[in-house]
């Protein structure tokens, strides 16, 4: 915030046209997180926040929850686009040799690959792994860094779980092999209001490499996107039953995971291409010369 603050004051001076992206609504998911609670802090990072909404000529909004969230606090429709993430055409293009992940060749494998943090509920992906110990051609592969993986690496040792492996962060370039080896890719959220507007960057990278997609979020945008791109399944947060359960129906029928892929990747070209979306976007700041 204080950085866009800055910057919204600096084009007030020069006279000068304002565009704020809003890729997060920081105090809000501060708020919900239990993160800040003093009221002054609050009031300030609010004040911060008006003061940027106010002073901008356009607002990008990364989400569809983003833009409700800024339309709740009196901003005008009228001045926000909606501009989503969206897919790089080379992920999934062209066949790429599958990365090693130590598992057998014929393993069903679901897959995480992002950061170990907060906001993701990688303890019910292991509490999954426990539930799937009956399932031997099966597996869960986490790849990324973060501040609740050595946590997650001694919750799976102390459970004595077979079927997790823990892959150290790759470069971003490294991604699409790893994705290769992947029969779904899961995405699990806390079970929290925050996170019915959330449609992440790795959803994208997912949808290009056309793997089906496990959601384990709260009903919300991508729950949504799941279900109208039919590339995936939905189930409900911190729930590792029924994550488990959707492993289950996916590794018993692999030619319809790879049907979701499909869909996913053809609906993602179709309203995600980050071509397209970066037109729109220099379209939006041309409005502004």
């Amino acid at each position: 915030l204080p950085p866009a603050a800055a910057a919204a004051a600096v084009a007030r001076a020069r006279g000068a046209r304002f565009l704020l992206e809003v890729r997060d609504l920081h105090t809000n998911s501060a708020i919900a997180m239990g993160l800040v609670n003093d009221r002054r802090t609050i009031a300030a990072a609010r004040a911060l926040e008006s003061y940027c909404y106010r002073r901008a000529d356009r607002i990008v909004a990364l989400t569809e929850g983003i833009r409700d969230g800024m339309i709740d606090q009196g901003v005008s429709p009228a001045k926000i686009t909606l501009i989503t993430n969206g897919v790089d055409l080379e992920i999934g293009a062209d066949a790429v040799p599958p990365a090693d992940a130590g598992v057998p060749d014929d393993a069903f494998v679901a897959m995480y690959v992002g950061a170990h943090g907060t906001y993701s509920s990688l303890e019910t992906v292991l509490d999954a792994a426990d539930r799937m110990r009956d399932l031997p051609g099966a597996r869960i592969v986490l790849v990324g860094g973060g501040d609740r993986k050595p946590a997650l690496v001694e919750e799976a040792a102390r459970r004595g779980l077979p079927n997790v492996v823990f892959i150290d962060s790759v470069p971003k370039r490294e991604v699409p092999s790893w994705l290769a080896r992947a029969d779904a890719c899961i995405l699990p959220y806390q079970d929290n209001p925050l996170f019915a507007g959330a449609l992440p960057n790795k959803a994208f990278d997912y949808l290009g490499a056309a793997k089906p997609i496990i959601a384990s979020a709260p009903t919300g945008e991508l729950t949504a996107m799941v279900e109208r791109a039919g590339c995936g399944v939905a189930v409900p947060p911190e729930d590792g039953e029924a994550l488990a359960g959707a492993i289950r129906a996916l590794a018993a029928d692999r030619e319809g995971a790879r049907r979701m892929g499909a869909s996913g990747r053809a609906y993602a070209l179709e309203h995600y291409d980050r071509a397209t979306l970066a037109a729109r976007f220099v379209a939006v700041v041309e409005s502004l010369a």
